[in-house]
């Protein structure tokens, strides 16, 4: 996740994945650092696959970022993913 601003960041949640499927998506604080919401996510990943083993499990970071100046500015994803590192913007 390149921006850190939260003047430009719109939204951010977790999205919690089984086979790629998003089956839960929680939305967390514009402010937190990136250190700390992926000691977070993988928190609850741990806990998640502790809890159903048998699915194959994912977590991604994930947040809307506004782009320009004014209020009906464009605005574009950015995702994380604090397991293996990558991150895209879509």
């Amino acid at each position: 996740m390149k921006t850190n601003d939260p003047k430009r960041i719109k939204a951010r949640y977790f999205s919690v994945r089984n086979e790629g499927h998003e089956i839960y998506a929680e939305n967390v604080s514009k402010t937190l650092n990136k250190n700390i919401l992926k000691e977070d996510a993988l928190h609850r990943l741990r806990l998640i696959r502790q809890g159903m083993p048998s699915g194959n499990w994912t977590i991604v970071i994930e947040q809307e970022v506004r782009d320009g100046e004014f209020k009906n500015r464009a605005s574009y994803y950015e995702s994380f993913n604090p397991e293996t590192g990558e991150e895209s913007d879509s």
